[in-house]
């Protein structure tokens, strides 16, 4: 999938929360917007020559620890990576069966462990907004 249409996946979350302000839109619209960035990035690092993706669930680490070598942005996507683990995995039937799940989130704001919520979204939006445009400046290698 080209970059330009993974960026899609961004536009469709934040269409998705302006028509729904449920959880569960904002899990959503926050899984939408990490797979916009993780795609623009998986596509720009391969086509730089830094990155060879699996396209298994390897690659997610796999893109931070490439960019954790080459900028100093890497952190912002990774703290999108967690978020999104967040809005997807982060559930009470979860957490009831196993107990606690150490959350930054949830420390950092103090809500319920099982609530995403329009604050986790609006950190979400501004961590994508952040990260793709420099996921668009790497730029392929010359041949």
């Amino acid at each position: 999938m080209p970059p330009s249409d993974a960026e899609a996946f961004l536009r469709l979350a934040e269409r998705l929360v302006a028509q729904d302000q449920s959880e569960a839109a904002y899990r959503t619209a926050i899984s939408r917007a990490y797979y916009a960035c993780h795609l623009v990035g998986r596509e720009s690092t391969w086509l730089r020559g830094w990155f060879n993706p699996t396209l298994t669930g390897a690659d997610h680490a796999g893109l931070i620890r490439v960019l954790n070598n080459r900028v100093t942005w890497y952190r912002e996507l990774d703290r999108l990576r967690r978020l999104r683990e967040r809005a997807d995995y982060h559930i009470e039937a979860v957490e009831r069966a196993r107990g606690p799940i150490p959350c930054e989130f949830c420390a950092l704001w103090r809500v319920p462990s099982n609530l995403v919520t329009d604050r986790h979204w609006g950190q979400a939006q501004s961590l994508a907004a952040y990260v793709l445009p420099h996921l668009r400046q790497i730029t392929p290698m010359s041949s």
